[in-house]
């Protein structure tokens, strides 16, 4: 027992940063949770009724068809999208054939490029980087409130704002990667697969096997459209969608 307890108070000493980043996520969750459900038992929560979604603002497949048949160019673009997603469609199924065939003649489609170091890091490694980007997304959407608060471009819900937040907290979280690769284990950052060795090769690698995916994703896609309309589950909107839709600033 006291060996544990030993081996648990070293690793709270030695990783004393991340347990403090990690509960501070904990408590900012527990507190929004708290908050929202103190305004609802006050009979408050209607205050933010106004950013919801509403129903006007899904772009359903009736509002898509009804905009194609007003306007020809429109028409044109929209028989044009889906005439190239058909395309796609059935060539990413002929090289899932070629694909499958190929691996049962014991043949290997997609050849190593470049030898590719062994990671270094582990579980915990990862675990890292995750609170980061928990942490820094929190600390963005506070930003958003009381630092800029009252620029209407940088204000928390945004188009802007959101973008501005999102790319902010990808980028922390890349160079936290980075860090820990490069910094703390010491390895190449090919150790990442990155790297312009054969680079064209990766290209042509990475778009076969994107197209030969479509088809999977594609019906992925329909059978959770079907599930739903047979559980009648109801589909919420993609908030980046609302979102662009309701931005009055083309810039």
């Amino acid at each position: 027992m006291d060996g544990f307890t030993n081996r648990a108070a070293g690793f709270v000493k030695r990783e004393r940063i991340y347990i403090f980043l990690l509960i501070f996520v904990v408590l900012f969750h527990l507190s929004f949770l708290f908050f929202n459900q103190f305004l609802e038992d006050s009979g408050l929560g209607g205050i933010f009724e106004e950013g919801r979604f509403k129903g006007e603002d899904i772009i359903s497949d009736e509002k898509i068809m009804e905009a194609a048949a007003s306007d020809p160019v429109i028409y044109f673009i929209f028989l044009f999208l889906l005439a190239g997603f058909l395309l796609f469609v059935i060539i990413g199924i002929a090289l899932d054939i070629v694909y499958l065939y190929l691996e049962r003649k014991k043949k290997t489609p997609f050849g190593r490029t470049q030898p590719v170091e062994t990671g270094l890091w582990g579980f915990w490694d990862i675990c890292k980087i995750a609170i980061i980007f928990l942490f820094v997304q929190r600390v963005m959407w506070l930003a958003g409130i009381f630092l800029f608060a009252g620029i209407s471009y940088l204000e928390t819900g945004t188009s802007l704002g959101l973008m501005l937040s999102a790319t902010l907290t990808n980028v922390i979280a890349i160079a936290a990667i980075f860090y820990f690769v490069l910094n703390k284990k010491k390895q190449a950052i090919t150790s990442l697969g990155l790297t312009t060795k054969r680079f064209f090769v990766n290209i042509k690698y990475g778009v076969f096997a994107y197209i030969g995916l479509i088809p999977v994703l594609a019906s992925v896609m329909f059978l959770t459209m079907w599930l739903f309309n047979v559980f009648n589950i109801p589909v919420e909107p993609q908030p980046i969608l609302v979102i662009l839709q309701r931005e009055k600033h083309i810039p």
